[in-house]
Formats: structure tokens, C-alpha cells, sequence
């Protein structure tokens, strides 16, 4: 693997996959040109940096919703988005389900069977 695209890989993991840095300066920190930086991303990770950003937001979001009973909104909101239909629409499509239904299938597989 590329060693900038590593080291911009774990940048973002150190920042729960949400970097706080401007994209510009990660790319000037690295020396690369946004198209530069887009393809030897996809090239060495095997997705797009926007597949990889929303999956890792995603996972945060599935954490976030099995360790905490925050309303769903406030996870949406926790994870980087301002609008719960946005944040609903990425979970399914990282997920297969809505948040919703993952909390609901956790508190099922939680209760004691008989």
C-alpha cells in the first residue's frame, strides 16, 4: 500500500473515520492533487474515499446504537449528519437496514428465550 494512502488512512481512523482536518490540507500535507489523492485511494483501498467515509461513519453509527439508548437523530448527529433522512438512507445502504430495525433486532436478540 502507497505509504501516503496509509498514513491518510490512519489520520482518519485517529479521528473515528470523521476528520476534523480539511480535506485541502490533508491532500497539501501529502503533496497530492485531489484527483491524485481520489485515485491511488481507490487503486490502494479498493473503494471510493466517499464509500470508505460513509462506511466508517456507518460503523460508528451501528456502535453508537448497541452501546448507547440515544435517539437515533442524535446518533445521526453524533456521526456527521444534519439531516435524519441522509443518515437513515447511508445506514441502509452500509447496513442492509435501518437503524431502527438494528435496534430492534439487538433488543430482541437481548431478551431471555424460553
Amino acid at each position: 500500500m502507497d505509504p501516503r494512502i496509509r498514513f491518510f488512512l490512519e489520520i482518519v481512523e485517529e479521528q473515528n473515520g470523521d476528520p476534523s482536518r480539511p480535506f485541502a490540507t490533508m491532500r497539501d500535507i501529502l503533496g497530492l492533487s485531489q484527483n491524485r489523492l481520489r485515485r491511488l485511494f481507490k487503486l490502494n483501498v479498493g473503494k471510493t474515499l466517499l464509500q470508505h467515509k460513509r462506511e466508517r461513519k456507518m460503523a460508528r453509527a451501528a456502535c453508537l446504537l448497541e452501546l448507547h439508548n440515544l435517539p437515533i437523530k442524535e446518533i445521526g448527529h453524533l456521526c456527521g449528519y444534519d439531516d435524519v433522512s441522509n443518515f437513515y438512507r447511508d445506514f441502509k445502504r452500509v447496513h442492509g437496514m435501518t437503524p431502527q430495525q438494528l435496534r430492534k433486532r439487538q433488543f430482541m436478540t437481548a431478551l431471555p428465550r424460553s
